[in-house]
């Protein structure tokens, strides 16, 4: 099998997730990316095999180069696909998943797409009508694709073998077992419009019985922030959380952005969220996402342009009812798709030539 997708955490996880799952089938997996992305640094750190590719960007330098770039990357995929006699591709989107997706069609290996946010990627509404099967995060996520060729999977994401209990969780981070906790999570690195309204709202966060768990990303964790932990017991700041599962075990409610990857885990986790689209995501897909759950009940969204201290507190104010959480939680539950991974993994094996 061949797993495809670069250019952001977005795209590469949710292929690392689905790699799991035809892994633990039997499969054996090549992933193909682009050669300068952060897939070439992440796809070898989870033990499987990279390949990587050229993969020119039709929006960048000119169409005239993008184009050439995108044919050179088709022609050494095609390399690589006939080398590792590919039986089927998968590709979750981006730049890189283009020329990869191309090959498999010029080749005839069966293509696989997923697409993991509300509203499909520019990547995957292109090769859309190329591919054998698209595998959607949300029934929102086929606008523009062939309806035909569309399923609703839900989107991949890793399940965690263990979960903490959250007092252990909480003890394991430094907070108080007994607190209220509030997690802070911008994506792995940092949302600086998040931490900036974060740190004008410690005090009154505090005062308001919240602890708070905040991954403020490596570029933003400084001796500033150092300074605001030690003056602040009920403060506990982090460059990165490696282990997200008691992160979110460890928390009553979190203020995240909506990537597809984080909506699905929040909803895992049966978490409470106040939602902060990144308003400049491709085709404001972000927001896209936040509707989800904010429809089902499960989160609060508060666009960035009106997300400040103020508004920040009064939703945890809302949310420091338990009656309130709980409501959210069961709404949160009914999103979920825990099997999402193994159910793409599933079309994927069906689809492989013998």
């Amino acid at each position: 099998m061949v797993l495809t997708g670069g250019g952001t955490g977005g795209h590469i996880y949710p292929a690392l997730s689905i790699g799991d799952a035809l892994s633990s089938q039997g499969a054996s997996l090549l992933y193909i990316g682009n050669q300068t992305g952060p897939e070439a640094r992440i796809v070898p750190q989870h033990g499987i095999p990279f390949r990587g590719i050229g993969a020119g960007r039709l929006d960048r330098r000119g169409p005239i180069a993008g184009l050439i770039g995108v044919t050179r990357g088709t022609i050494s995929a095609m390399r690589l696909l006939r080398r590792s006699e590919a039986k089927v591709i998968v590709g979750t989107g981006g730049y890189a998943c283009v020329p990869v997706a191309l090959a498999g069609f010029l080749r005839r290996v069966p293509v696989i797409l997923h697409e993991p946010n509300a509203v499909a990627g520019r990547a995957n509404r292109l090769l859309g009508r190329l591919a054998t099967r698209v595998t959607l995060g949300f029934p929102e996520s086929g606008r523009g694709l062939p309806s035909s060729r569309c399923v609703v999977t839900g989107v991949a994401v890793r399940i965690p073998k263990a979960v903490p209990s959250p007092e252990k969780a909480r003890r394991a981070f430094g907070l108080d077992p007994d607190r209220l906790t509030l997690l802070v999570a911008g994506g792995s690195q940092g949302a600086a419009a998040v931490n900036s309204v974060v740190f004008g709202a410690l005090d009154r966060i505090g005062v308001l019985g919240w602890q708070i768990l905040h991954q403020t990303g490596p570029k933003h964790f400084n001796d500033s922030v150092k300074s605001l932990m030690a003056d602040r017991p009920y403060y506990r700041a982090l460059p990165f959380i490696e282990d997200m599962t008691a992160a979110y075990t460890a928390t009553d409610v979190a203020v995240a952005r909506t990537g597809a990857s984080s909506i699905a885990e929040l909803a895992l986790h049966a978490l409470p969220a106040i939602l902060v689209p990144y308003p400049y995501a491709a085709d404001d897909h972000q927001r896209a996402n936040a509707e989800i759950p904010r429809k089902a009940g499960a989160a609060r969204v508060i666009d960035q342009s009106g997300f400040n201290p103020a508004t920040l507190c009064e939703a945890l104010q809302e949310l420091a009812g338990a009656e309130v959480r709980d409501a959210m939680k069961n709404s949160a539950r009914q999103l979920a798709r825990p099997n999402a991974a193994k159910d793409i993994a599933e079309v994927a094996l069906s689809l492989a030539r013998p």
